[in-house]
């Protein structure tokens, strides 16, 4: 995990937002591995890593990072938060599912 901190820390202060986007997600992604009590951190750092992809225009992280949310929303059996993000994945995919999305 020290080393995607690292990463982290030097991709933004090199101005580099996409590399920057990438280790908080890989961050984001191992912390949701290590456990459900993890759960509301894992999801801050997904959107930690959203909020970089979106500036670096990187709409594969942008997709990633919404997948990412609602694994960890699933994780925490959070219907609140799981069901806005799947929908947002799918539209960002063009895979809709009428079985959580409305139309």
């Amino acid at each position: 995990m020290g080393l995607f901190r690292e990463s982290h820390s030097l991709a933004l202060e090199g101005g580099n937002r996409l590399y920057a986007a990438i280790a908080m997600e890989n961050l984001a992604a191992l912390t949701r591995l290590q456990g459900e009590e993890l759960g509301g951190v894992a999801q801050s750092r997904f959107r930690e890593a959203l909020l970089l992809y979106r500036s670096a225009g990187d709409k594969q992280g942008i997709a990633s990072c919404l997948g990412g949310l609602a694994a960890a929303a699933v994780s925490s059996e959070s219907r609140f938060l799981r069901e806005p993000n799947l929908c947002a994945y799918e539209r960002v995919n063009s895979a809709p599912s009428k079985k959580i999305c409305a139309e």
